[in-house]
């Protein structure tokens, strides 16, 4: 996946290059939320698709109007970009619009329904992950506080089926059985769904992007957060209010200062097999395809994987693009080999 547009000679086994549709979610139900690919993310990569010579339309959907937008294009003639981050009322479902182009015969790019619907579900990416031998720290999936059956501490109170760190907060990283038990009963009402428990791990944390299918997957540039400026490891975490609230101290510490998240100008190669060991078997374990994000946190040197994104953005000021600049690739040529790797996937 070298060369300047692997879109247009990924697509020579077709007659023609296929039309891109580029599918969002309408976000009126939730337009408040930070997980909504915004007007000016849309114009730079529509504008970044004509410079390759992409041709492009742009379609925000719901429900109610995704089967008669997409009636006019045919699925042999068009792939579909799915950058739906959410679908009606529920922000965290990433599953349901692909599984409807599914049923409309589309070609889209990233990972299919059922491996979305996966990741939505903490409790079965752990089960998954354990099952594939790859390092995760110690965890429990409990409903109510009753439930819990815990020894580790300090530990970190997470709820199963939400995702853009949402229900994580300092309050979440407990030191005693009476805190944990108090947090879990909080986020279980809160988001009436089941909660992780997991032994919170103090190192390094690695963001881990990662493209391509079967034996071809390669590792984007690794970026890292380092903590350690922060004394107290309560906060020592990407809580929601320090990923989106850029009046919190602590989204000034993490995105805009040296110590917070960069690309590290070494890794050492043993770390680096090790994170490169752990994200494709994660990736694999998972059923990601196409793209994905693997987050890896270190605990006495030793790298533990405690998220699987499936669904990662892909805006121009994302972390995947941005790693992929690191890498030589314009934000252009990253979403067109996004696309070629859908493309390959379409009938002759």
């Amino acid at each position: 996946m070298s060369d300047s547009n692997a879109f247009i000679r990924v697509a020579a086994h077709l007659p023609q290059p296929p039309t891109v549709l580029v599918l969002t979610s309408d976000t009126t139900a939730w337009q408040e939320s930070i997980n909504i690919s915004t007007p000016q993310a849309v114009i730079v990569l529509m504008a970044g698709l004509q410079t390759m010579g992409i041709v492009a339309h742009h379609l925000q959907v719901s429900a109610d109007t995704l089967h008669n937008a997409l009636a006019p294009y045919d699925p042999r003639t068009h792939v579909v970009l799915n950058w739906c981050e959410g679908w009606g009322s529920n922000e965290n479902d990433y599953a349901t619009p692909v599984f409807l182009l599914e049923q409309l015969g589309y070609t889209y790019t990233g990972s299919s329904a059922s491996a979305l619907r996966f990741g939505e579900q903490k409790e079965r990416i752990t089960q998954a992950l354990v099952a594939a031998a790859v390092a995760t720290p110690p965890a429990q999936v409990v409903d109510c506080a009753q439930d819990i059956a815990w020894q580790f501490f300090p530990a970190i109170v997470k709820p199963a089926h939400a995702h853009s760190s949402q229900g994580i907060s300092r309050a979440s990283v407990v030191d005693t059985l009476a805190q944990l038990q108090e947090q879990v009963d909080l986020i279980a009402a809160q988001y009436q769904a089941p909660v992780l428990i997991e032994a919170f791990l103090d190192g390094i944390e690695y963001h881990v992007g990662l493209w391509g299918n079967g034996d071809d997957i390669t590792l984007f540039p690794v970026s890292a957060i380092d903590y350690t400026g922060i004394a107290d490891y309560h906060d020592q975490l990407c809580t929601f209010e320090a990923k989106w609230n850029v009046t919190n101290p602590l989204y000034q510490h993490l995105w805009h200062s040296n110590a917070g998240w960069h690309f590290p100008k070494t890794i050492a190669p043993a770390l680096y097999a090790q994170l490169r060991q752990e994200a494709i078997a994660a990736y694999c374990a998972c059923g990601l395809r196409d793209y994905g994000r693997i987050d890896i946190r270190l605990s006495r040197g030793i790298p533990y994987v405690i998220d699987v994104n499936a669904n990662p953005g892909i805006d121009f000021d994302g972390k995947l693009a941005l790693a992929s600049n690191q890498a030589g690739y314009t934000y252009a040529q990253f979403i067109a080999q996004i696309l070629a790797l859908a493309v390959a996937r379409m009938p002759a």
